[in-house]
């Protein structure tokens, strides 16, 4: 019976020196029960499709947690007879599957073509797609390669009783439960599997090139501008090439021929999901993000309705599932995103904008500068660099082999810092919207950000920003016919009007006086509110639009 991941995880201490027993006898005797080897199918939804096509799914194979953790103690054996016989270890340039290794050092080795666009030449970057590569490669390639690093002989045994008999039960069209072997490939949803991958294509990053070309993969993403021979197909029709060249476009670039078909070069490419361009500008990039983060903002603004939706706890969690979509890859492009128009800066701050007035359940004409600072999230060109400063010295620390966990935190924590001077320096400019926000939070603009209490609402937020149900707003966007106060007639209503004159609100307004004392001006309030958490209580009175 499998063992599900729960369980695995609360085995008690009298039984791991059985679980250790057991895993020795099959490294001993070269065994690994085919029970373990048996994956079950499940097929997770991409998107959403029209009705007449079928849905796009993500297929996952599930594995018995107790295999799996005798696959991680045979991938640390391999690992560290690599590591102890550098002659055998893996390339540099392959990035996935590794440790400290990220899609931003792959981008970041491309860089190499500026080199040559910067003395007027023309680099050609070659984008092979393997068809199906992780269950097409052959068995036979993982053993040869096995083989030839001179692994261990038991760990070679291992493979060998790793990779036959294996199965994946899958339910078919009627639901009936089907079972289909596996002869090739390494198995999916493993821990092994991605390290059999490594080792064995690592033969095509070693292969000779010609001299100034450069081979580099990320998984089966590869870069390259030849291909060799795995027993793999190589899919003409899904190669890309693109020339990455200076300010004007040569005449001559030559067509590259893969296989038996030429491919002309383009002025675009997409590589691990950033598009690439042929100058670096990232602008068909940026156009690219802004698409795909429309649709989440679409799908989660369903979610957060001002009244009556989540917590201002969760909709940051919603923010931030946004921001990792938008600023997927910054270190690579943050550079030129903070020194692009500002026009090319605004398509992604725009849908900042619409995410932050939904985090703080504000109205639709609240500036951009006066949301994402209510919802405490500084401008992407300043998260943008921090995080590729915070890149640039965790990568520094591994390079002089000087990384530990209490190094990196102390780049984080100092970045942290600097990114928050960057955003007072920011707020400081008087020329950005937002004023009456900007005066009543920035004085305390770091407390603020940091806050472990209160929450934004409907009500509070129409009182920092102005935008609500007052009578002047109103007017202001046509809906009334007067600015006059609904209760008290009053000439002018606003948010001022409100929290310290009408006399509709003379009860609440007192209660709200013996909380932080005389003063209601808005900066005083945000003081109090970061003073304590109950300062920050009692609600703000109810308006009632008309």
């Amino acid at each position: 019976m499998a063992l599900r991941p729960h369980l695995w995880k609360r085995v008690p201490d009298c039984m791991l020196a059985n679980v250790t027993a057991c895993f020795n006898l099959c490294l001993n005797e070269g065994v690994f029960p085919t029970e373990w080897k048996k994956a079950g199918l499940v097929l997770i939804l991409k998107e959403a499709t029209p009705d007449e096509e079928l849905p796009k799914v993500r297929p996952i194979c599930l594995l018995d947690e107790v295999g799996k953790t005798l696959e991680r103690v045979i991938a640390c054996r391999m690992e560290e007879y690599m590591k102890e016989n550098h002659r055998f270890g893996l390339s540099e340039n392959q990035f996935d599957f590794r440790k400290q290794r990220s899609t931003c050092d792959a981008l970041n080795k491309m860089k190499i073509t500026l080199g040559a666009v910067g003395v007027g030449e023309v680099a050609l970057a070659v984008s092979l797609d393997i068809a199906n590569a992780f269950n097409s490669l052959p068995w036979r390639r993982i053993r040869e390669a096995l083989r030839n690093r001179e692994f261990p002989e038991y760990i070679r045994r291992m493979v060998e009783a790793y990779l036959p008999e294996r199965s994946v039960t899958y339910r078919g069209k009627n639901g009936e439960v089907k079972v289909r072997g596996m002869q090739t490939g390494v198995p999916q949803g493993s821990v092994l599997g991605p390290l059999l991958w490594n080792v064995t294509y690592d033969d095509v990053l070693r292969s000779p090139t010609e001299e100034g070309s450069h081979v580099i993969c990320y998984a089966d993403d590869t870069l390259i501008i030849f291909f060799g021979g795995l027993g793999l197909i190589v899919s003409e029709h899904k190669t890309e090439v693109i020339a990455f060249h200076g300010r004007w476009k040569p005449d001559d670039i030559p067509e590259v021929q893969v296989g038996g078909t030429g491919i002309q070069p383009q002025g675009g490419l997409k590589y691990l999901r950033i598009i690439l361009d042929s100058r670096w500008s990232f602008r068909p990039h940026f156009d690219y993000v802004e698409a795909k983060a429309a649709k989440v903002i679409r799908a989660l603004g369903r979610l957060m309705p001002n009244l009556k939706g989540p917590l201002e706890s969760k909709r940051r969690l919603y923010l931030n599932a946004l921001l990792s979509v938008i600023l997927y890859g910054a270190p690579v492009w943050s550079d030129e995103f903070s020194s692009a128009p500002r026009k090319v800066r605004m398509q992604l701050m725009r849908l900042q904008r619409s995410m932050a007035i939904r985090v703080v359940a504000a109205y639709r004409t609240v500036s951009l500068d006066a949301a994402i600072l209510l919802a405490r999230v500084p401008p992407l060109h300043i998260i943008a660099a921090k995080q590729k400063r915070i890149y640039a010295g965790i990568r520094e620390l591994l390079n002089e082999g000087t990384w530990t966990k209490e190094g990196a935190k102390e780049v984080r924590d100092k970045e942290q810092e600097a990114m928050m001077n960057q955003w007072e320096h920011y707020f400081a400019d008087p020329k950005l919207w937002g004023k009456r926000t900007r005066e009543a939070i920035y004085p305390n603009l770091s407390e603020w950000s940091t806050r472990k209490h209160g929450r934004m609402t409907y009500r509070t937020t129409q009182l920092l920003t102005g935008h609500g149900s007052f009578g002047s707003y109103l007017y202001r966007i046509g809906k009334r016919e007067s600015p006059a106060c609904w209760f008290c007639e009053e000439e002018i209503d606003n948010a001022e009007h409100t929290i310290g004159v009408c006399g509709e609100w003379t009860e609440e307004r007192d209660a709200l006086k013996e909380k932080i004392g005389p003063d209601l001006g808005l900066p005083a309030l945000v003081a109090s509110i970061l003073e304590s958490s109950e300062a920050g209580k009692p609600s703000l009175p109810s308006r009632r639009a008309s």
